[in-house]
């Protein structure tokens, strides 16, 4: 078991501002043992005390935060990248922060469908002449590309990334009810351009090589420390 110790948590400087129903704010991580899922070969993080990550608000739900889990998950996905990069979703551009890093990186495109959110997040990317952000539904997108592929009228990217959000305490095949239909595209493009596709969110590391598997005894651990470290709290 090993555990990643975090005393103090900084990433990006996002300003605090909301732009129509896009808002990037902050939250606070009370201290105890969190869910690393293998990222790194760690199988936790650990916080002695309180950190404060950024969170996007999506129409007044968070979508994305920069805690330890999805900042260095999105760093190694962007170390496996490779050429031309097509990402699904923007969130708070954190797989832009590291791809920009990667020398074997040629261009990146971020598909966006909210046009809040491109206005509220992209002043805060990198300013690198090989990032582009496009209003458009990234799985409109996905199959676009994949039938171009099927044709053989041409495979554009080399590395194709889904930003798939599940929600804190669900399993990835309950938090998102169109999740099968997804998942076909996932395959569908896989197949279709014979490039990299990797899924993040998802528990199979041959989609998602920034984890490995993280079994019920894991969270069985999770749940036993959050109670040890209550209880030895001073009243």
């Amino acid at each position: 078991m090993k555990v990643l110790e975090v005393r103090d948590w900084h990433t990006v400087n996002f300003p605090m501002r909301k732009l129509g129903r896009a808002e990037i704010t902050r939250e606070t991580y009370p201290k105890g043992y969190y869910l690393m899922e293998g990222v790194g070969g760690y199988d936790l993080f650990h916080i002695p005390s309180q950190i404060t990550v950024n969170a996007l608000r999506l129409n007044g739900e968070t979508v994305m935060v920069d805690d330890p889990l999805h900042w260095y998950g999105m760093e190694r996905l962007a170390d496996r990248a490779i050429g031309r990069v097509w990402v699904a979703g923007l969130g708070l551009g954190l797989i832009i922060h590291h791809l920009v890093k990667n020398r074997l990186v040629t261009s990146i495109t971020v598909y966006e469908i909210s046009q809040d959110v491109i206005d509220l997040i992209s002043p805060s990317l990198p300013k690198d002449k090989r990032v582009g952000v496009e209003l458009s539904d990234a799985l409109y997108e996905a199959d676009w590309y994949a039938s171009c592929a099927e044709n053989g009228t041409g495979n554009f990217f080399d590395t194709y990334i889904f930003d798939l959000w599940v929600k804190e305490g669900d399993a990835f095949n309950e938090a998102m009810p169109n999740l099968d239909a997804v998942m076909n595209k996932v395959y569908k493009l896989r197949i279709a351009t014979k490039a990299m596709v990797f899924v993040w969110g998802h528990r199979d590391p041959t989609l998602n090589p920034a984890v490995v598997e993280v079994g019920e005894e894991y969270r069985e651990l999770l749940r036993q420390m959050h109670e040890r470290e209550a209880g030895c709290q001073r009243k």
